[in-house]
């Protein structure tokens, strides 16, 4: 009987010991900005044209945001040129005639599929040039050139998205960070929008072992894609159910 307590008591010991090591990993890879529970602004608002207590995205592009589909598998995507401009005051009430946080050239294209036909668009930006990458910190997150814009078009609540990204991030290994913005494009207001880490293999975002002598194992990141743009398909008889 001693013995069946002493056995239980270890095995309770291991389950205790691997959930705590469980939750130091979580916390040290999940550190989130809720961005939700940050208070307005204690300073009076200001005269402004546009005023609001979160960080504003202003784009500059000198010429049209292609609006057609993605091209055939292979191809490059089609962007435009742009200026990037974010104004992100912590703490305080943000205007575009404000000093500029983060400032830099980039390119833009729409983002989705049945989604670019919605009155408010979603964008992929990335910034830099053709020839060269810059990777840039946006309102807090961690430096990269590639970032999504999305619109919220279908949610009239404007929850949902930050919503699962951050129970997300809080219980997986990595989920994108995400903040809540205002956007301009050409001094045009769009809407309130998400500014979301784009889903990639980098330090902060997916960190993906390397093969090697030590390391027998690959680690893969794999992506559903649409069917036409795949060169060999996946034979997989619940795709259609």
């Amino acid at each position: 009987m001693r013995s069946r307590y002493i056995y239980i008591g270890a095995v309770l010991m291991l389950i205790m010991a691997a959930m705590g090591s469980s939750m130091v990993r979580r916390t040290d890879r999940t550190q989130r900005y809720m961005q939700h529970q940050k208070g307005m602004p204690e300073a009076e608002r200001p005269e402004a044209d546009f005023v609001t207590h979160l960080p504003i995205i202003s784009i500059q592009t000198s010429e049209a945001i292609p609006e057609e589909t993605a091209p055939e598998h292979g191809m490059p995507e089609s962007y435009a040129s742009c200026e990037v401009a974010i104004y992100d005051s912590e703490d305080q009430w943000n205007t575009l005639e404000d000093a500029v946080r983060a400032q830099a050239e980039g390119l833009i294209r729409i983002r989705g599929n049945t989604s670019r036909k919605f009155d408010k668009k979603s964008y992929l930006l990335k910034f830099g040039t053709q020839e060269k990458k810059k990777d840039i910190s946006v309102m807090g997150m961690n430096p990269s050139d590639k970032w999504v814009l999305h619109g919220p078009f279908l949610d009239r609540t404007l929850l949902r998205n930050y919503l699962c990204y951050n129970v997300a991030g809080q219980i997986m290994e990595y989920a994108p960070q995400t903040r809540y913005c205002e956007m301009f494009i050409n001094g045009e207001y769009q809407g309130l929008y998400l500014a979301v880490e784009a889903v990639s293999v980098e330090e902060g975002r997916l960190e993906l072992s390397t093969t090697g002598k030590k390391n027998p194992v690959t680690s893969w990141l794999v992506r559903w894609d649409r069917d036409d743009k795949s060169d060999n398909k996946v034979d997989n008889f619940v795709y259609y159910t």
